[in-house]
């Protein structure tokens, strides 16, 4: 007889990784992308833990959604902070606030 769950939470996995990778590319605010590969890498990193490989799934978490999604995350919110209109001089007229 073989376990029920695990098929079930491979599934689960398979499915929420495909469909977050999916969100990434199709979504338009960067910030939303960047949330749903943070989805698609802890749900790899769950694959690795069903594969019996906890040092790779530990390095994915670690490494790839910890470190370098944070680091993608703050590019994309100093970036999309220099866009906005900055205050001119004749709002201000000439006062120092």
């Amino acid at each position: 007889m073989t376990p029920v769950a695990t098929t079930f939470f491979f599934y689960f996995l398979a499915i929420l990784a495909v469909s977050s990778a999916l969100a990434t590319v199709v979504q338009k605010n960067p910030v939303h992308s960047a949330l749903a590969l943070i989805v698609t890498l802890l749900a790899i990193a769950g694959l690795y833990l069903m594969l019996y490989a906890p040092f790779i799934a530990g390095v994915q978490i670690v490494l790839y959604a910890g470190g370098i999604m944070v680091l993608f995350l703050f590019v994309i919110m100093l970036v999309t902070s220099s866009k906005r209109p900055t205050r001119n001089d004749s709002t201000s007229n000439g006062q120092w606030h």
